[in-house]
């Protein structure tokens, strides 16, 4: 290569001193790959009537300064109005034009003439002796008028879109207001590429590998799932086993590492079914669910609802005789199909709920409802090991010294061999060996 300037470029591709520093620079955020309509209504902001009447007023004025303009025609003068930056109509006079001296017939013509093309603006009258002076006054009247008949116009758009928005149903208004959290395209979080789910699985199976058959299933569906191009997701799980093996546990992980809204329902307590579905009118009062108040809240359409002990589900009667359970708030939400639109008991309003996650625990399935067992995948889940539970330990104390968070594992882990502890007793005694180890200590 001959020319040096082009040697020395070269050369400097070789140059590696800034590759670090080039490579390091984050990557502009492209934003959450899957997106979905949640409610089911049109995402129209509500009009800004002075923003658009700002943009209206221009072209309002402009063609009421060219309808005006005709008003000069057959009178004796050579005139026009114009629009003045934008604000304000302007009459001009072309050289010659002496309004002054108009024959009085003509003025009054020209004055018959503004008036019948704007009857509702002031009349046509001199100003001072001055009919230039007048003339000037009654644009300065239109301008206001033709400003004033855009802001009702505006006005009137506004107050009918809002009419026709299905949220105009819904009379309360701070439910209103929540729901419109719930308006647009909602991201779905989560992983987006099939190398993410396998992370997200492998981190939840490294901390609760009791669950593997669980999490080995979600991971599946949500492998399948991001594979074909859609959002992560994975048919209701339905976790069994003895009290204290940590049943809640699957789902906190999962909101957790998806970074989802997290939603507990205690199956048990006597409004469970509000909490699921929400009180429709005719119970008193009506509020959304749990699940649509977390979509709206956080603007998120996959919350993870974790729905505890569902074998103690019971039922609730309204003073007029109506009743309602957990079960049939659930069957609907639990199958996608129906989810899709599911139509809100409170708000009457559809709602897509396919893709939130629901995760459901019970001691037993006696008395579960086949049809709620129809829609889940259900689990037995182990109790977990002592070599689980030595793990388990290690890593809630990971930040300590790793020799005594070592003996402690193994010393938790003795004691669960030997009594019948369960998941709480293990989390209070790893509570209670942080402060020993952390506290201040007496000397």
């Amino acid at each position: 290569m001959s020319d040096e300037k082009d040697w020395d470029a070269l050369l400097g591709c070789y140059d590696l001193s800034d590759l670090d520093t080039e490579l390091s620079e984050p990557e502009p955020d492209p934003g959450p790959r899957f997106k979905m309509r949640v409610l089911l209504v049109d995402p129209a902001q509500p009009l800004n009537i002075e923003q658009e009447l700002k943009k209206a007023k221009p072209g309002a004025l402009e063609r009421a300064a060219r309808h005006a303009s005709l008003a000069f025609e057959g009178v004796g003068l050579v005139g026009s109005f114009h629009v003045v930056n934008g604000m304000l109509i302007e009459p001009r006079l072309a050289p010659g034009s002496d309004i002054e001296h108009l024959p009085d017939h003509l003025f009054c013509q020209l004055r018959k003439n503004l008036e019948g093309a704007y009857p509702n603006v002031e009349r046509l009258e001199p100003l001072m002796g001055s009919r230039l002076g007048g003339l000037s006054k009654w644009a300065a009247y239109l301008s206001d008028h033709i400003v004033d008949t855009e802001r009702r116009r505006i006005r009137l758009r506004a107050e009918q879109q809002r009419r026709e928005s299905p949220l105009s149903s819904v009379k309360d208004e701070s439910m209103r207001k929540m729901l419109e959290g719930a308006v647009g395209d909602l991201p779905v979080i989560g992983p987006e590429t099939v190398d993410e789910v396998d992370e997200l699985a492998a981190n939840v199976h490294s901390l609760a590998p009791w669950f593997s058959a669980a999490t080995t299933d979600a991971w599946k569906s949500m492998r399948a799932e991001v594979a074909a191009g859609r959002p992560p997701w994975f048919r209701p799980l339905l976790l069994v086993g003895e009290p204290g093996v940590g049943k809640t546990t699957l789902g906190r992980l999962l909101a957790q590492e998806m970074g989802a809204p997290l939603v507990e329902i205690d199956a048990g307590s006597g409004g469970a079914a509000f909490s699921v579905a929400g009180v429709e009118k005719g119970w008193g009062s009506s509020s959304v669910g749990r699940p649509v108040e977390a979509i709206a809240r956080y603007r998120v359409a996959n919350p993870v609802v974790l729905v505890n002990e569902i074998d103690r589900i019971g039922g609730l009667t309204s003073t007029s005789g109506s009743r309602t359970s957990l079960n049939d708030a659930m069957l609907p939400l639990l199958d996608p199909a129906s989810a899709r639109r599911w139509t809100c008991p409170a708000s009457r309003i559809e709602f897509n709920m396919s893709k939130v996650l629901w995760i459901l625990t019970t001691n037993s399935l006696t008395g579960v409802d086949p049809a709620l067992l129809s829609r889940c995948r259900v689990f037995t889940v182990p109790r977990p090991s002592a070599s689980h539970i030595s793990e388990l330990v290690r890593d809630r104390l990971h930040d300590l010294d790793p020799y005594l968070a070592a003996e402690a594992a193994e010393m938790v882990a003795r004691e669960w061999s030997k009594r019948k502890l369960t998941l709480r007793h293990v989390d209070a005694m790893i509570d209670r060996i942080r402060r020993a180890l952390t506290g201040p200590r007496l000397h």
